[in-house]
C-alpha cells in the first residue's frame, strides 16, 4: 500500500485489501495485522488494521447434491439392472410376449432422463472458475431430459400401437406390423424433439447466470449471498416441447384406453395410466416454475428460512 504524509503529522490512513478466496475459512483465524508505514526520510509509523472478511452465500447445498446423486444412481441402478435381466430372459415367454426391444428402449430413456438430475448439480463453483462448465451443462440439459421422456413414451407408444394393430385387426386390411416399422416411428418422434433442441441452440442458446441477491449494509459492493440459475433469452421452444411432450402423452393415453381390453400380459395400458398422469402434471406445472429465475433476485428473501 502507498501512503502519504500530509505536513509534519501523520494523516489518518485507511487500506483495503480485497481477495477473492475460494476457501475463506482457511482466513477464518485472521483478526488484525500492523502496517508500518516509512515515510522518504525515514520517519515510519504503525497502525493496527482489523480485518472484516466477507463471504459470499453461493447456496451450493451440498446435501442436495448428494441427494441428486442417490436419485441418479438409483435410477441407473436399476435400470441398467432390468435391462441385464430383459437381455437374459428375452427368450422367456413372457419377456418374449411384452416385446423386449421396447422394454429395453424405455429403459435406456430412463437412464437419459436421470442424467438431467446430474446436469441440475453443475454450478460455476466457489469462485466462479466453473463457468464453462455450467454453461455446457444448462445447454446439454434439454437434449437429456427431451430425448429421455421421447425414448420412453414414444417406445410405449409404438409397443401399444402394434398390440393394438395385433389383435383388433380390420376386415380386408393387412396387418403391418413389424418390428421395424414400429421402431422408425420411435426414431421419428425423438428426430421431431431433436430439431426442436437444436433449434433452440442455435437461435437462443441456454446460459448461466448468477445473480446477487443479499449485500453488505456498509459495503454494498460487496455481495454476501448470490443464487444461480440457467437462463435463456426467449422461452419458446421449450413451450413447443412441452407441447409436443402434451401430444404424445395423448397418444399415448389414447392407445392405453384403445387397449384396455387386452390382457395385461401383452399390453400394461392399467399401470400406463398413473405415469401419464404423473407426466401431465409435471409438464402442466413447467410454465409456473419460470417464474422463478426471472423474479428471484427481487423476492429472495420470501424464500429464506424463518
Amino acid at each position: 500500500a502507498t501512503v502519504n504524509r500530509s505536513g509534519g503529522d501523520w494523516t489518518s490512513f485507511s487500506v483495503r485489501w480485497a481477495c477473492a478466496c475460494g476457501e475463506i475459512e482457511k482466513f477464518s483465524d485472521v483478526s488484525s495485522f500492523t502496517i508500518r508505514a516509512t515515510d522518504a526520510t525515514g520517519l515510519f509509523t504503525k497502525v493496527n488494521a482489523t480485518v472484516k472478511l466477507f463471504k459470499q452465500n453461493r447456496h451450493r447445498g451440498r446435501t442436495s447434491v448428494y441427494v441428486a446423486y442417490a436419485f441418479f444412481w438409483t435410477n441407473f441402478v436399476l435400470a441398467f439392472g432390468l435391462a441385464f435381466w430383459v437381455i437374459e430372459s428375452r427368450q422367456n415367454p413372457i419377456v418374449n410376449v411384452a416385446q423386449p426391444e421396447f422394454l429395453l428402449l424405455v429403459l435406456l430413456g430412463v437412464a437419459f432422463s436421470s442424467g438431467t438430475i446430474l446436469i441440475f448439480t453443475q454450478d460455476d463453483g466457489s469462485d466462479g472458475s466453473s463457468l464453462d462448465m455450467a454453461i455446457f451443462a444448462c445447454q446439454l440439459a434439454p437434449w437429456l431430459y427431451t430425448s429421455g421422456f421421447v425414448i420412453v413414451y414414444a417406445s410405449i407408444y409404438a409397443k401399444l400401437y402394434r398390440v393394438y394393430q395385433l389383435f383388433t385387426p380390420k376386415r380386408f386390411s393387412p396387418v403391418t406390423t413389424s418390428r421395424r416399422r414400429s421402431l422408425s416411428i420411435v426414431a421419428f418422434m425423438w428426430m421431431v424433439d431433436a430439431s426442436i433442441c437444436l433449434a433452440w441452440a442455435l437461435t437462443y442458446p441456454i446460459s448461466y447466470e448468477r445473480v446477487p441477491t443479499v449485500f453488505d449494509p456498509e459495503h454494498p459492493e460487496n455481495v454476501l449471498e448470490s443464487v444461480g440459475f440457467c437462463t435463456t433469452d426467449s422461452m419458446v421452444f421449450a413451450y413447443m416441447s412441452a407441447t409436443y411432450h402434451l401430444l404424445l402423452l395423448s397418444y399415448v393415453g389414447y392407445y392405453c384406453y384403445k387397449t384396455l381390453g387386452i390382457h395385461s400380459s401383452f399390453s400394461e395400458a392399467k399401470y400406463l395410466r398413473v405415469s401419464i398422469l404423473c407426466s401431465i402434471q409435471l409438464i402442466l406445472f413447467f410454465p409456473r416454475s419460470q417464474l422463478t429465475p426471472q423474479l428471484l433476485h427481487q423476492h429472495w428473501h420470501l424464500l429464506q428460512p424463518w
